[in-house]
């Protein structure tokens, strides 16, 4: 199990979805209503079907550093993501106590 951190802070648990170990959509789900943070490196199709609740998409660079915040609603497709960076999903309920924004530096451990 991996941890999402920022600031030398944990913000939770984390799974990591690589583009070589992909994962069927109920599996990414069943990590995000489990109260998880699902981090998805490479490309990926982003979308919240099975999840109850909105996601928060925190899109990183390669360093971890926050580029973009958006939230994606219940069973939408948010696209597909071509960039190198990495792409952390949290369920909306869990980020409300996080304090994210742009600029911020997170970190990956586990």
């Amino acid at each position: 199990m991996s941890w999402l951190l920022k600031d030398a802070n944990v913000l939770s648990s984390a799974v990591v979805f690589t583009p070589k170990a992909r994962a069927w959509p109920w599996v990414r789900a069943a990590v995000l209503t489990h109260e998880q943070s699902a981090v998805l490196e490479g490309r990926h199709l982003l979308h919240s079907f099975l999840v109850h609740g909105k996601v928060l998409v925190v899109v990183c660079d390669k360093d971890m550093n926050v580029t973009s915040l958006r939230s994606l609603a219940p069973n939408r497709i948010g696209g597909l993501s071509f960039h190198a960076g990495t792409i952390v999903m949290i369920p909306v309920r869990v980020s409300a106590n996080f304090d994210i924004h742009v600029g911020d530096k997170l970190e990956l451990r586990g």
